[in-house]
């Protein structure tokens, strides 16, 4: 009886945001509900990437129809044609995507060569042209080894002590003399 009353509640509640124009997520009191939450939850995902998939396959299937179509309507030769073409995309493709792999793994070891950090490597290897590369990663490493320099310099600096502090003053407060006296073992 109580836990129907607290469903009540919380349907008002989440009635009124609702109405408000916000939605505060209400927690639900028992376990029960909390698990029925969830299970909701992860129904309403799998819902949604079953819908997805569905949609991949349905245009994997229309352009596989569409090919047949227009394979039907040529001639062996143009057919022959038409699978050689498609697989010398795939080998460019390929080709293209080895290449940038190779570029991407020589600027990663120039990077580290040169001791610098290999996160710019994807960055760099977008430029393509390796004289462009080389040039922005010999910048990249003098404004890096600039940077370090300054940050060391100005680690490394002190403060000159202040002016106002004599240690060899005559005050009586301070007698140097008075002081190797006092701490002389051997008294004459």
């Amino acid at each position: 009886m109580d836990t129907e009353v607290e469903n009540q509640e919380t349907q008002v509640e989440t009635e009124d945001t609702k109405q408000e124009g916000k939605t505060t997520p209400v927690l639900p009191g028992t376990q029960s509900e909390l698990d029925a939450a969830i299970g909701k939850a992860v129904d309403k995902a799998l819902k949604n990437n079953d819908k997805k998939w569905q949609g991949k396959l349905a245009d994997e299937v229309k352009k596989a129809n569409e090919q047949g179509a227009s394979y039907a309507k040529m001639t062996k030769e143009q057919q022959h044609e038409a699978d050689l073409d498609a697989r010398e995309q795939k080998v460019k493709q390929q080709e293209e995507a080895l290449a940038e792999a190779q570029l991407l793994n020589d600027v990663t070891a120039d990077l580290t060569e040169k001791g610098l950090p290999t996160v710019f490597a994807k960055p760099l290897a977008k430029i393509g042209d390796n004289e462009a590369i080389s040039q922005a990663v010999s910048d990249i490493k003098q404004a890096w080894d600039n940077s370090v320099a300054a940050q060391l310099k100005a680690s490394a600096r002190q403060t000159t002590p202040p002016s106002s502090v004599n240690v060899l003053s005559t005050d009586d407060s301070f007698n140097l003399a008075k002081v190797a006296a006092d701490a002389r073992i051997i008294k004459n």
